[in-house]
């Protein structure tokens, strides 16, 4: 038989539960222990009985063992569900009622408080119990209160200790103060200023502790203070300056969202971990932001349409950027990705309209989809670390002129650069193997486009609406896979394209299913010329060097071969040392086997013999070095057919790699 005990537990000031104690009916009360607070009754003639009522109320200080003991013999005696947690609510129960340790309320001049740790004898400020009561002007928080001949200190403010209350105008707290708990002052419209003890011990400002206080202007935090919890202060309208503590480490989800008349110069102390998502969402006053050296990570939408933002200075510490951290940030005129981040999520720039420059750091792996849509930048240099371009990445970015692609981009996808208008070249890299739909769609002025032989999958209408392409040079030895013939719909001189391919692959591409049916299509015609000379390799570059690789893993290096039209592009590949670094000969897939250095050695197949060597350093942990490509040291040019020239003709050239067209 269960018989539960009234014994309410409070958590800052809070009651939790109350009905918690619970005896069994199984046994006589051994010798003349008698029967707990839990109550006492009678079943069949039975007396009930709880080896722990029994153990609390025969000894003032029962041990944790003489308690263990027991709950392990109520557990062989009972089967129920959930017995442990029943069995522990018994004890504080009873344990609770036995002792007299019930929290209070009271009141002291005005102000309601609850017993927070009865032992220590703290109290927090919590709500008045009359519900109509009110705090109107100054409220001062007192550091002490005495109650019942006892001496209590205060540590706390309560949830929703003072929500509401719009009579009220400013709060002093004390510097014993330790926490300011969930909604305490939500909705306080006409709070205007805060005192914070310099030398307090406050940590932590709950989840929307004064948001839409609408007229608090100024805030000073103590150096204690570790966490601002989430919408903490937002919309505090008329929030101008706010002065950070120096043990500041997470500044929560929207905790200044809306706080438009924010200081224009934001300094994030270098304390601080962690900027929450929508942290600073239509703050529009800011104009400089000056991340602190150990943010990790700045969260989604964090700075979203802070209109008025000229300056963002980030850390080499950041790892993370969200998803539209910076979205409509319209004045913004340039950014610099530290090396450090590894991620950034998509339309982190998106509608940043201002936008032109833009350095992006060297261990990026993606450029997610919207990230830098309908920006002005420029020109864009796509790091070898980033693998892929996400849709609608440089959307309508018009003035873009030029793009750099790194070596290790593998895909492309849907509307990239579509209606990138000012771009008039595209060399794609020989890492490149998919190109997705509507990707250079509509750049106006695209005249000559670079498909390399790795690229195996053209989508539709890729290379749409480009009415004055001049050419296009395929270099693959395979025809790519094409899904439908619409691959350059509208797009060349009369709505006609000129593709040149090796000189030996006229028959297998004007054959081929696919390159046929465009060529035999009005609006999407193509003219293919085998005019492109097979050349022999003369040089092999890395992305990357030194290459760092961990035990264990497995990793494809980057390469560039040279000119661009060399025929066979296939290499051999070496490792100095196979017990360190392990390489497939014809794949080049490495993967780190122990720690230490080997040299990994290309050699192109051509019968050329050209080869070029780089350092692979095997660590336990990926290491990041400076990361260089090796580019030729004299100008090297070519002609289309693979000629070396001693200087630049009319028509198109190649010079290191890209074309150059000379009038």
């Amino acid at each position: 038989m269960v018989i539960a005990c009234h014994v309410p537990l409070w958590v800052h000031g809070t009651p939790i539960f109350q009905y918690v104690g619970f005896c069994v009916a199984r046994s006589p009360i051994p010798g003349n222990a008698k029967a707990s607070t839990s109550g006492t009754s009678k079943e069949s003639g039975s007396h009930v009985f709880c080896f722990i009522c029994h153990e609390l109320t025969t000894n003032n200080h029962p041990s944790r063992d003489s308690i263990g003991k027991n709950l392990q013999k109520l557990k062989s005696m009972v089967r129920l569900r959930h017995l442990s947690v029943l069995l522990m609510l018994c004890v504080l129960g009873v344990f609770s009622a036995n002792s007299g340790l019930i929290a209070k309320t009271f009141e002291s001049n005005g102000i309601s408080y609850v017993e927070e740790d009865i032992a220590n004898q703290t109290v927090s400020v919590t709500k008045h119990r009359n519900a109509g009561s009110k705090y109107s002007g100054l409220v001062n928080i007192p550091a002490s209160v005495e109650y019942d001949g006892k001496t209590y200190t205060v540590v706390g403010i309560d949830n929703e200790a003072f929500r509401g209350q719009v009579e009220l105008t400013s709060v002093v707290f004390p510097k014993t103060l330790e926490f300011i708990g969930y909604k305490a002052f939500l909705g306080a419209s006409n709070l205007k200023t805060v005192a914070f003890s310099s030398s307090g011990v406050l940590t932590e400002i709950g989840a929307q502790a004064f948001k839409s206080c609408r007229y608090l202007s100024n805030i000073n935090l103590p150096n204690s203070l570790k966490t601002i919890g989430e919408y903490a202060f937002e919309d505090c309208e008329a929030l101008k300056t706010i002065k950070w503590g120096n043990s500041l480490e997470t500044i929560g989800k929207a905790a200044f969202k809306g706080c438009g008349n924010l200081e224009s110069d934001l300094i994030i102390p270098n304390s601080v971990k962690s900027i929450g998502e929508l942290c600073f969402m239509n703050c529009v006053n800011i104009k400089r932001a000056a991340i602190g050296s150990s943010v990790e990570i700045i969260g989604a939408d964090a700075f979203l349409q802070c209109t008025a933002l000229e300056d963002v200075s980030l850390p080499e510490s950041l790892k993370e950027i969200g998803y539209e951290a910076f979205r409509g940030c319209w004045n913004l005129p340039s950014i610099e990705i530290p090396d450090s981040v590894t991620k950034m999520g998509y339309g982190a720039f998106r509608y940043c309209v201002s936008l032109s420059d833009v350095k992006l750091g060297e261990s990026l792996k993606e450029i997610e989809g919207w990230t830098f849509e309908q920006t002005a930048i420029r020109k864009i240099d796509i790091p070898n670390s980033v693998t892929t371009i996400g849709a609608y990445s440089f959307i309508e970015c018009v003035d873009l002129q030029e793009v750099n692609f790194g070596l290790g981009l593998e895909a492309i996808y849907d509307s990239a650069f579509l209606g990138c208008v000012s771009i008039t070249n595209i060399d794609l890299p020989e890492s490149l193997k998919t190109i997705g739909s509507l990707v250079f769609a509509k750049c106006e002025n695209l005249q000559f486009v670079t498909i390399p032989s790795s690229v195996y999958d053209i989508s539709d209408r890729a290379f749409a609406f480009c009415p004055n392409i001049m050419g296009v040079y395929n270099l693959a030895r395979t025809p790519q896979n094409i899904y439908n013939r619409e691959v350059f719909y509208q797009s060349g001189i009369d709505g006609h394209v000129v593709v040149h391919v090796y000189v030996d692959l006229y028959d297998l591409y004007t054959t081929t299913i696919g390159w046929y049916d465009i060529g035999t299509d009005y609006l999407c015609g193509i003219e293919i010329v085998a005019d492109i000379e097979n050349a022999s390799v003369e040089s092999i570059v890395f992305a990357e060097d030194p290459i760092y690789c961990k035990i264990g893993e497995q990793k494809k290096p980057n390469v560039a071969i040279y000119p661009l039209n060399a025929s066979n592009k296939e290499l051999q590949w070496i490792s100095s040392d196979e017990s360190v670094l392990y390489v497939d000969m014809y794949s080049g897939d490495i993967i780190g086997l122990e720690e230490g250095e080997a040299f990994l050695t290309a050699t192109a197949t051509d019968g050329s013999n050209v080869s070029a060597s780089v350092k692979v350093i095997v660590t336990d942990e990926a290491g990041i070095g400076d990361v260089m490509i090796d580019r030729p040291t004299e100008t090297v040019i070519y002609d289309l057919y693979g000629r070396r020239l001693n200087r630049l003709q009319r028509g198109i050239n190649i010079v290191n790699g890209k074309k150059v067209y000379v009038k």
